[in-house]
């Protein structure tokens, strides 16, 4: 029989901490900037503590990226339960406010810019992307034979069109959009869609 000691118990400011560091620096320059050597500065962490809570870089920012969605969705858990005008008018809200924060816009920028084939890529595309996208495309498909939303483009390629319009003005857009502007903007893309959320009820 052997007996197992337990270690310190993790500090969980400690690990907030080091997750704001990595996603703060992957924000600001990119993946060659979020080293364990950058994040152990920023924090005063040891590297030999960041290794023990994550085993890469990229494990550290997965994390640290799926900690900030899940911040900035809460309230919003339920989304694939509520009516289509519902999420329709909660994806409203959310990309108004990821419009109007820094950090948000930020974060997509990098994530564009990460090369194909990007472990950090590939794992959020497989975990986080298409499982909402199929969840999204079923409801479009029963939006559409209720009614309550206009016929269209396939489910997938709606999707595509939607993201793209909005990233594409986020990203090349010479200057940052005010709450007002962003509003119309998403309001006026989704109604072109055919997914205007007043309509969806």
């Amino acid at each position: 029989m052997t007996t197992s000691h337990a270690g310190r118990p993790r500090d969980p400011r400690l690990d907030e901490a080091i997750l704001d560091a990595g996603l703060a620096l992957f924000v600001d320059g990119g993946i060659g900037a979020a080293s364990f050597e950058a994040i152990a500065e920023r924090t005063g962490a040891s590297r030999s503590s960041i290794y023990r809570r994550w085993r890469t870089r990229e494990d550290l920012l997965l994390a640290a990226i799926d900690r900030l969605r899940v911040q900035r969705e809460t309230g919003a858990e339920d989304w694939a339960s509520r009516p289509i005008g519902e999420v329709l008018d909660l994806f409203r809200q959310l990309t108004v406010a990821a419009a109007n924060d820094p950090l948000s816009v930020g974060l997509l920028r990098q994530m564009f810019a990460l090369e194909p084939g990007s472990p950090i890529k590939r794992a959020y595309w497989s975990t986080v992307i298409e499982p909402r996208r199929e969840m999204f495309a079923k409801m479009i498909v029963a939006a559409r034979h209720t009614g309550e939303i206009s016929p269209g483009p396939e489910p997938g390629l709606l999707q595509d069109l939607l993201a793209g319009a909005i990233a594409y003005w986020l990203l090349m857009h010479p200057e940052a959009p005010d709450e007002q502007q962003a509003e119309s903007y998403v309001l006026h893309v989704l109604s072109a869609l055919g997914l205007d959320p007043s309509r969806a009820r």
